[in-house]
This record gives structure tokens, sequence and C-alpha cells, in this order.
């Protein structure tokens, strides 16, 4: 009975651990796709949203002008989280084609990570009772250090 305690406590700690190290894997299990060529028409100073702005990344974009010339980005428009925005006056209006990379969850991925998350809130609550637990067995001996 004595290292019973101690037992529960190695097994709190490794649940406590393993379980939010195994949801951030699922979290971060992506499928990554790239949208070539979507036509957008631009407008200076204003975001313009990309079809799949919602999955879309931050990753370095392909603009092409309607005459298949390359846009500058930091130069001719900028982008960020999904949308892009001219910053020439000249290209307001502009028809143009833009490459960019998506990221996508699986619907087996998004479900684990749900039920995984369940338990995010119980880490603290394991660690609570891990060190409750090791404070009564110090106080009043477990066994654990030899008498």
């Amino acid at each position: 009975m004595k290292g019973d305690l101690w037992k529960a406590a190695i097994v709190l700690v490794f649940l406590a651990l393993m379980l939010p190290a195994v949801g951030v894997g699922f979290e971060s299990a992506e499928t990554q796709e790239t949208i070539e060529d979507e036509p957008i028409e631009l407008e200076y100073d204003e975001a313009v949203e990309v079809e799949n702005a919602d999955i879309a990344t931050d990753d370095p974009v392909t603009v092409l002008d309607a005459d298949g010339e390359e846009l500058q980005e930091g130069e001719d428009y900028e982008w960020h989280e999904g949308n892009i925005t001219a910053l020439e006056p000249d290209l307001d209006g502009e028809q143009a084609t833009i490459t960019y990379e998506t990221a996508t969850h699986t619907d087996e991925t998004l479900a684990i990570s749900q039920v995984l998350g369940v338990f995010d809130g119980w880490i603290a609550i394991i660690f609570l009772f891990v060190i409750v637990a090791a404070v009564l067995s110090m106080a009043f001996g477990s066994g654990f250090g030899g008498r």
C-alpha cells in the first residue's frame, strides 16, 4: 500500500505531460495544398480576401498582373492572413492571379484534437493532486525513502 501513492503520482505525471504533447501533435498535423493562379481584382489600399482566406498560410505568394509580370511583395502588394492589398495606386482595379499555400486538417484529425482538448483543463488539477500527494507522503511517510 505504501508504494501505491507513488505509482499513481507517476501515472498522473505521465498523463499530464503526454496528453498535451499528443494534442499538439494532432493540432499541427496539417495537409498543405497549393492554390494556383486564382483570379483576383486588386484594390489600392484595400484588403482583398482570396477564396480560401480562412486556411491560407502566410507563406510567400506569387502574384502575376494581367500581362503575366510578377508583382513584388512589399513594393506592389502586401500579403497577410489570406488578404492581399495593392500598395500602388495604378494597381487599383487590376486583374491579377495569385498562387498561395493553404493548410487544412482532416476531419479525423480535428475530431481527435477535440477529444484530447477535453483533457487540457485537467492538467492543472492533475499537477495539484501530484503535489498534494507528494507533500502528504513526505509528511506522513510513504515507504519511498525507507525507515
